[in-house]
């Protein structure tokens, strides 16, 4: 494992320069596969499709897993998902946690609102009020280097400020050992 330092980083929406999402995920891809994150940068949207996509077009003896580590059936606290290192796998693997420094975004809306500009009243999801229903959050998220229980790289320079609790586990595994 060579560290590698994310090169992008989270801007909100309303930011004067644009919106950025942070490429946090490639770098640890980069750091993990010993190479330059520019060969990564195709997992940067942050989507397990992508990475399991970028895995199998470029290692085809391995396949990539992501495991969901919460049960946020219903419980929308961040706080009660599972503490970083009480999770291990084998050897290295990625850990998609909190970040303190990505704000989660309530999202609200309706459906109804794209067919009748200001929510159409008779909706039994919203009744006419789409700013008001409750759709979910869009957690901050980050991904850090882990090695068995221990991180062992975290791609953002604010590294001191540490990380939140473990929502996700990357893991890679090989499935034809003939293609190595």
């Amino acid at each position: 494992m060579i560290p590698v330092e994310q090169t992008a980083f989270y801007r909100p929406d309303d930011h004067p320069l644009g919106p950025a999402r942070g490429n946090c995920q490639a770098a640890c891809v980069a750091s993990v596969f010993e190479i330059p994150i520019t060969q990564a940068l195709a997992t940067a949207s942050g989507t397990g499709q992508s990475l399991m996509t970028w895995t199998r077009e470029q290692y085809p003896a391995l396949r990539c897993q992501i495991q969901d580590l919460t049960e946020i059936e219903g419980d929308w606290a961040w706080e009660g998902w599972p503490a970083l290192g009480s999770h291990s796998e084998q050897g290295y693997w990625l850990a998609t946690v909190y970040s303190p420094r990505v704000p989660d975004v309530v999202m609200r809306g309706c459906g109804c609102a794209e067919r009748t500009p200001g929510g159409d009243p008779d909706c039994e999801w919203c009744h006419g009020k789409p700013d008001e229903r409750f759709m979910g959050i869009l957690w901050g998220l980050h991904s850090v280097v882990m090695h068995d229980r221990e991180l062992v790289w975290d791609p953002s320079p604010h590294r001191a400020e540490g990380v939140g609790p473990l929502r996700a586990a990357t893991t890679w595994h090989v499935v034809d050992p003939g293609k190595l």
